[in-house]
């Protein structure tokens, strides 16, 4: 139970970003990363470090002989993403 007001605001922004992030679970995604590569596969996880999770990966390198990987799970660190997109609405 929040305290005062400033904790019931930060409690709802918190559940807004959690809500909004939940509408795109299981749905596909492409995660550039800081190098260049892309990661793109299904989004099952966002954690507390913001680090993203995802199944059924496929790694794109630009530039390369063999350009594209099948890599299965990959946990993507926050520090390497240069931008994330959805590749859908989101469920609502």
């Amino acid at each position: 139970e929040p305290n005062d007001d400033g904790d019931m605001a930060a409690m709802s922004i918190a559940d807004q970003f959690r809500s909004e992030v939940a509408a795109y679970l299981d749905g596909p995604v492409r995660v550039t990363l800081s190098d260049g590569r892309t990661i793109s596969g299904t989004f099952i996880c966002l954690d507390q470090q913001r680090n993203v999770l995802i199944r059924d990966a496929n790694e794109t390198r630009p530039h390369h002989e063999h350009a594209e990987r099948h890599v299965g799970l990959v946990l993507v660190p926050f520090e390497h993403i240069r931008s994330c997109e959805a590749m859908r609405a989101p469920a609502r």
